[in-house]
Parts: C-alpha cells; structure tokens; sequence
C-alpha cells in the first residue's frame, strides 16, 4: 500500500483539481493523474467520475475516501509515537516558516520561547507558504507560522502578529495626498517590490 497514493487521492478530493492537488503537492499533473490510476488498479475500480472536466467522487472513490483519512491519520500517529521513543530526553520541535517571518521574526521568537523552554530544540524550515503548509500536512513540521490567508477548515489557525505595508511614492504620484489606498487599487500601478 502506498500511503502517499492515499494523500495525494485525500488531496485531490480535498481541492476538487488535480492541478490543485499537483501544485500543493510539489508534483506535476501527471504524475498525480499515476497514483490515482495505480489506486484504480488496485482497487480494481475507478475512484472518480471525469465529466465535463470535473471531478467527482465515484461510489468507489466514497468508500474509499474516508478510510484513507484514518489510514494517513494512523500512520502520522504511528511515525509520530516511534519518533517519541526514539528521542532522547531532549524534545524536538520541528517548526516552519515562510520566508519573512522565518528572516526576520522567528529568531526573536525562538530565542525568547528557547529562554523559557532550554530542553526543548529546535529544526527550523523555511521555505514559501504554500511548502510549508505541504509539510505540516504530511507532518514534517509540528508547527507553521505563514504571512498568507490558510484555510480554517483544514488547520488550526491563531494569529500571532500583524504586519503593516507602507507604500513609498514619488512626490508627484496622484496617491500623494491620500493616507491610505484600497488593496485593489495597486493592481492599476508599476511596482517594484
């Protein structure tokens, strides 16, 4: 059995689109469209109806879907729960952070909490938010700190900080007198970054 067949089937059904599943995933379209048929030849039966360009859930793929959520669920507790055992008594906490916040917040955070909790390291992650979600999810990392918006449905989320944009404009630029700007109008401007 091949569990990240499972997740990438859980992923699929998740996102409604394979190209979703394939771009979270860190894998091309193809080879998504592979593990879904080596599931299909498995099972012996096709796990989704493709009508139209849509993807659904075919009587097979119904059954399927929620025993594959308590198979990946049991074998991240099972990984997990080996891990435990084969620590010593120094705990590890695996954490993951987009680029900024892994640049130029978490040093002051990790310091502080390490100040607090000196048994406790650390393995620390950085990469772009959409990678590190990837490896919460797969559980890699125990904790994801990200800038961007995260679906509520699928984590646990807590806001922990707010970042504040300052836009920075010539002295004859039409916004020159304004104190704010909607969000909406920086996609009618030239930015540089």
């Amino acid at each position: 059995m091949n569990i990240e067949g499972l997740r990438m089937f859980c992923r699929v059904v998740d996102e409604g689109s394979v190209s979703k599943a394939a771009r979270l995933g860190f894998v091309s379209q193809p080879a998504v469209t592979r593990q879904i048929r080596q599931l299909e030849n498995r099972y012996g039966s096709e796990l989704f109806n493709r009508m139209d360009g849509k993807l659904s859930l075919s009587s097979a793929g119904e059954i399927l879907y929620p025993y594959a959520k308590e198979i990946i669920q049991l074998d991240t507790l099972s990984f997990e729960k080996i891990q435990e055992k084969n620590e010593t008594t120094d705990s590890v906490l695996n954490v993951g952070a987009s680029l900024t916040i892994g640049e130029y917040l978490l040093p002051g955070l990790l310091g502080s909490f390490k100040k607090h909790n000196p048994d406790i390291k650390f393995n620390l992650l950085i990469g772009n938010t959409p990678s590190i979600l990837y490896k919460l999810e797969g559980n890699e990392i125990d904790i994801a700190l990200v800038e961007s918006a995260v679906d509520e449905s699928k984590y646990k989320v807590k806001k922990f900080a707010e970042d504040e944009l300052i836009l920075v404009t010539t002295y004859h630029h039409r916004w020159k007198e304004r104190d704010g700007i909607d969000i909406h109008e920086l996609a009618e401007e030239k930015m540089i970054w």
